[in-house]
């Protein structure tokens, strides 16, 4: 595909992602359980959006850092559940993007970014383990070790994924191409953050 081509196809992939991030946020609002949501979700979502993504941690030999809201997110997966986890993804990723960016457009598609990334890692961990808040209750099992590792994987492949596509059609190079040279490497720090959050 030519270059001009890739770059007639930024704006309809960005708006789709969006799209899907407020049909993600509707469902999440519709299911969220307001009895699992206590006074210690509201004291982990008040530190995520003030303290969160501010709080940057250096991976020792590696250009990767984690920041310290995307532990957060993944630690609401595990203690509140999906719902829950993916409305403080959403409030972290739109506070986040509003210090960065002024474009509306950017603003939206990096919310619904992390909203979809967050929603498919829950559901992907519900469909293999079943509800995450009675699973985190038990001890460190093997299991649960599998189950962060592909909760890190999860949420890698699709907040990279949507990220890398997004930029590779901006730029008009191919999406791989891309991945590979500007988001192969942050797959430590998805890993770093989901044990973290364990």
């Amino acid at each position: 595909m030519k270059p001009e081509s890739r770059k007639k196809l930024a704006k309809p992939f960005m708006w789709t992602v969006i799209v899907l991030g407020t049909i993600v946020f509707s469902i999440s609002v519709q299911n969220l359980w307001i009895k699992q949501i206590g006074i210690g979700y509201l004291a982990l979502a008040i530190i995520t959006l003030c303290f969160g993504s501010r709080i940057i941690v250096q991976i020792p030999r590696c250009k990767g850092q984690i920041s310290v809201s995307d532990t957060f997110v993944l630690l609401s997966l595990l203690l509140y559940g999906v719902e829950a986890a993916v409305l403080l993804a959403g409030a972290d990723a739109l506070t986040s993007s509003l210090r960065i960016s002024k474009i509306k457009t950017n603003i939206a598609f990096n919310t619904a970014v992390f909203l979809c990334s967050t929603f498919l890692t829950g559901f992907v961990l519900r469909s293999f383990f079943g509800s995450m808040v009675a699973f985190t209750a038990q001890e460190f099992t093997p299991n649960f070790i599998l189950a962060l590792s592909i909760m890190g994987t999860v949420q890698y492949i699709a907040n990279s994924g949507l990220v890398a596509i997004a930029v590779a059609f901006r730029a008009g190079e191919p999406i791989w191409k891309m991945w590979y040279d500007n988001f192969l490497w942050t797959s430590i720090t998805y890993f770093a953050g989901a044990f973290a959050a364990g």
